[in-house]
């Protein structure tokens, strides 16, 4: 997701799995962020953007909380603020007075009061305009436990909300509260859900490059340390590769590999520019006929591929040391030159680089029930019977409705709906800059309809090219359910390499170096290529596959992964 913009959830988490009945009835209450979403979950029926405090109430004593989904039922605006060792917080629910005898039996228990943690360097305050079904808790804050691995695990599975873990500092050392609010998230990778990537040392790392600049909004999120006696890394990973992933980064880190050639980017900048002028000057000076027409298409389909590859670039932080001027590049780049969404594309793309080809997981490989991939899950849709299609054709049909429609379909829709649920407005407004400017340049030559119909052959061009660069990579990898690996063997096992070339290069936008991209997404690319003899050593070292092969047979590759996954399904729903 990478840095998490201002303002931040002040507050998050409460409840506990071994408080019974009360933690399950007011399970989590969620400050209104005004982040486009919400970076760990809450719960599976969370809006990606809830307007202001929403509270949690019992669905079933046996299945936990419930989103209270009517708009009744909602949190006063301007509810909380805390510190000075006190929270204040108002909740307001719809045909229930907190203070009348039936609160309880409601799940407003004022236990909860005393499980609910505070955020240092708030003033408490009550609501300006309190409304009349307010309940004001405030209670002051005791010091929080110091759980074992044990028990962190038991929380994550047994409730919706997994437990980050921090840093610990020095083995034995216990500083207070406020020294651990800073320090970074510890390896967690079996307990992550969805949407927190951050919950591991290393990806944290790896995602966020201001790493004090991050540490302040994570104070928040603090809840308590480890015992003393607990070690800093998770039990069951394998602690000698995360040791020689770490030494291989600080290697990189000496070899200013993380540091940007700015002419570069500069470069690609101007060559994207270049072809749109290309495009333009074709059809004004040879006129509107079917030539121009295919040529200035195939160029534009190239201008909008090449930007799709350098928004990637700023999307990762990995041009300038600042975030703040890679977020604005970025949505300059995505939004004006493609005419997308910077928060549809970090909120999508963080969570496949977290969790690579891992169901539920991964939104890239969730295909819709239009495609069975990997060796697990077509065998799991044959044993159920399910044959939303005949999947044992899915390498044929792969060819009319994957590349053609991709982009001017599903993208398309996806990233409109997104931005207007969500109230992006910043990136519609940088989206229908680009829409301005494209009718304004064409229209003259094709009028409105055939304008339309224009942009959106280039983008059914445009998502070939998409396609068959991002799915090489990866579609051909093992894609399964989590098997809990470091973060380096997660990566490895989900991506390969396509061999280098300058066409390779600019044609994939290096990411014909994926592994080194997903071990090192801050890298800019065009050092991918440095670090990649010290990946393969490393690879070799703890024997861990390092997948590289010819650009053609990667290609291919793709046909020959969907017909396996086919043939899989096909014998498990006849036969099993």
């Amino acid at each position: 997701m990478g840095s998490f913009p201002a303002p931040f959830p002040l507050l998050l988490a409460s409840g506990d799995p071994h408080l019974g009945p009360d933690a399950a009835a007011l399970h989590l209450l969620a400050i209104e962020t005004g982040y486009d979403s919400l970076p760990w979950p809450l719960t599976p029926s969370l809006p990606r953007r809830p307007a202001s405090l929403l509270s949690f109430l019992p669905a079933h004593p046996a299945r936990g909380p419930a989103l209270a989904r009517r708009p009744e039922a909602r949190g006063c605006r301007r509810n909380a603020r805390l510190g000075g060792g006190a929270l204040c917080l108002c909740v307001r629910v719809a045909g229930l007075h907190p203070h009348s005898p039936d609160s309880t039996s409601q799940g407003l228990s004022p236990a909860f009061a005393s499980r609910i943690r505070r955020t240092p360097n708030h003033r408490a305050t009550e609501c300006k305009k309190p409304h009349p079904q307010c309940l004001h808790i405030r209670e002051p804050w005791s010091p929080p436990v110091r759980p074992t691995w044990g028990v962190v695990h038991t929380s994550a599975l047994s409730t919706d909300c997994s437990w980050p873990v921090h840093d610990k500092g020095p083995e034995g050392q216990t500083g207070d509260f406020h020294s651990r609010a800073t320090h970074l998230v510890q390896e967690l990778d079996d307990l992550q859900a969805p949407q927190l990537p951050w919950a591991n040392k290393d990806a944290f790392r790896a995602f966020h490059p201001d790493l004090k600049f991050v540490g302040k909004f994570l104070k928040p999120l603090l809840i308590g340390e480890l015992a003393p006696e607990e070690p800093s890394q998770d039990h069951g990973k394998n602690s000698k590769i995360i040791e020689d992933f770490r030494a291989l980064k600080k290697t990189a880190e000496d070899m200013n590999l993380f540091k940007t050639n700015h002419v570069f980017f500069l470069l690609l900048l101007a060559h994207i520019i270049a072809l749109e002028s290309i495009a333009w000057f074709t059809v004004f000076y040879f006129g509107n006929g079917w030539i121009p027409t295919l040529i200035t298409a195939f160029v534009l389909a190239t201008s909008q591929a090449q930007a799709g590859w350098l928004q990637h670039d700023y999307g990762h932080l990995s041009v300038y040391r600042k975030p703040k001027w890679n977020h604005l590049v970025h949505k300059f780049v995505i939004g004006h030159l493609k005419g997308a969404s910077a928060n549809w594309w970090n909120h999508r793309h963080f969570q496949h680089h977290a969790k690579p080809n891992i169901f539920h997981k991964d939104p890239d490989v969730n295909m819709l029930h239009v495609f069975v991939l990997g060796e697990w899950q077509p065998i799991e849709y044959g044993k159920k019977k399910l044959k939303y299609l005949p999947y044992n054709h899915q390498h044929e049909y792969f060819f009319l409705i994957g590349p053609p429609l991709l982009i001017p379909m599903y993208f398309q829709y996806q990233i409109i709906m997104t931005m207007i649920v969500h109230k992006n407005w910043v990136d519609l407004a940088w989206a229908i800059s680009y829409y301005i400017r494209f009718f304004v340049t064409y229209i003259p030559f094709y009028g409105i309809l055939g304008a339309l119909l224009f942009l959106n052959f280039i983008r059914f061009l445009e998502s070939h090219w998409f396609v068959w660069v991002t799915q090489m990579n990866h579609i051909v990898m093992e894609i399964d359910q989590e098997a809990y690996r470091d973060w380096f063997s997660s990566q490895l096992t989900a991506t390969c390499n396509v061999e280098q070339s300058f066409f390779n290069d600019w044609f994939s936008g290096h990411l014909n170096f994926q592994i080194e991209h997903h071990l090192f997404p801050t890298m800019p690319r065009h050092n991918l290529h440095k670090i990649a003899p010290l990946v393969k050593s490393l690879c070799a070292k703890h024997g861990i596959e390092y997948q590289e092969k010819p650009l053609l047979r990667a290609l291919l590759d793709i046909i020959r992964s969907l017909r396996k996954s086919g043939k899989l399904w096909l014998d498990a729903y006849l036969h099993k």
